[in-house]
């Protein structure tokens, strides 16, 4: 019979953190790779020249990312812990008609710019992003 222990020089407490650690920092980069996609896709959106509240604006058509036009619903775009390690991107309340661009209404088509931002990340991350834990939503405060 083989008997053999395992030493280790660090408590379970510290190889716990170490490994949370680990996977923190690559879900916190994907996150902000997601956040700074989905303000490129605001800064492209936008098709034909329609009369706006602001004046004359690039509207998008349905299934395109919305065109920027105050700038709120970009700097709207926050990250925020979701309390079981993983995190959440999406507009603040600060521009909450984010989430009707992005799913549409009874009146108006989607308009996606977070789940495609999403898509892309993943796409480039290829099978590290399906570990890691990040959603599109609302982050809370703003």
């Amino acid at each position: 019979m083989i008997e053999f222990k395992v030493m280790t020089f660090m408590s379970v407490e510290k190889i716990m953190k170490a490994v949370e650690k680990a996977t923190i920092q690559p879900t916190i980069k994907a996150a902000r790779m997601v956040q700074a996609e989905a303000k490129k896709l605001l800064n492209k959106g936008g098709r034909k020249k329609v009369k706006g509240v602001i004046g004359p604006h690039v509207a998008s058509a349905p299934g395109e990312p919305p065109k920027k036009i105050t700038g709120n619903l970009h700097s709207g775009i926050k990250i925020a812990p979701t309390g079981d390690g993983g995190y959440i991107i999406g507009p603040t309340e600060r521009a909450e008609y984010g989430e009707w661009l992005e799913f549409g209404t009874r009146k108006m088509k989607p308009r996606p710019f977070m789940r495609p931002a999403l898509a892309i990340v993943a796409q480039k991350m290829g099978r590290l992003f399906k570990n890691l834990n990040i959603r599109i939503g609302r982050p809370r405060g703003g």
